[in-house]
């Protein structure tokens, strides 16, 4: 009968334990490092990527900015001189020079801001990409801030002119001597219905109301064209943009 031997394997030495887990933990902490410069990359490219897209939201806001300034500019000269006419006597007033300058009053700009990637940003989570925290400020500034303060008389104004200064107007004038669409008088002599002082005290007292809610947007516009300013050359020269 034959008997067999097992042979005896050599233990490893400690040292051989010691170089495998070494290996193993630099490859592991290796793999986690290029993966989170991949991360990073990524990130930054798709920041760029967004910064670009706002860039140029910014830059259509601003030149309504701009557009909306001069259109204030002329609607406050009208403003103001239909109320310098309103101060006179109402038996005497001007009919042609009132509601000529009536129907250039009561423009209502519509604006509507460009925050579609903003807003995409926000909700997917993606705002964790700019690691500027002053750009980060200056676009909730700008974006959570002035632009609800802009939208809110907006709505004031808009409530103002279509629920008592149109309904007045209509009241009062004949649109087919007035057009109002074009601002422009049909007629040299256009008539006047249901004149009195009364009439004229509340048509003054609306069209202040008009005018001080348009000083109030305008001082906005110009609040907003200044913060949009600084969050677009911050996003230039955070992301090299051109």
């Amino acid at each position: 009968m034959e008997v067999h031997h097992h042979a005896h394997t050599s233990r490893k030495k400690w040292t051989h334990y010691f170089w495998e887990f070494l290996m193993l933990f630099l490859a592991i902490t290796l793999g986690f490092l290029v993966e989170n410069q991949r991360e990073h990359y990524v990130e930054h490219v798709r920041a760029k990527e967004f910064a670009a897209l706002m860039y140029e939201d910014l830059k259509k806001d601003n030149e309504l900015y701009i557009k909306g300034s001069e259109k204030f500019k002329m609607i406050k000269e009208h403003q103001d001189s239909l109320l310098f006419v309103l101060k006179g006597d109402f038996e005497k007033i001007d009919r042609y020079k009132m509601i000529r300058h009536w129907i250039n009053a009561v423009w209502a700009l519509n604006f509507t801001a460009h925050q579609a990637t903003y807003e995409q940003m926000k909700n997917s989570g993606s705002l964790r990409y700019i690691r500027n925290i002053d750009l980060i400020n200056r676009m909730q500034e700008y974006y959570n801030g002035i632009l609800p303060d802009i939208h809110h008389y907006h709505t004031i104004q808009s409530e103002l002119t279509e629920k008592r200064i149109v309904p007045f107007i209509e009241d009062h004038i004949n649109y087919q001597e007035a057009d109002f669409l074009n601002s422009q008088m049909n007629v040299s002599n256009p008539g006047l219905f249901d004149w009195n002082k009364r009439t004229a005290v509340k048509l003054y007292n609306m069209m202040s109301l008009l005018s001080n809610q348009n000083q109030f947007l305008n001082s906005f516009y110009i609040k907003a064209g200044e913060k949009s300013n600084e969050t677009m050359q911050l996003l230039k020269q955070e992301y090299h943009l051109k």
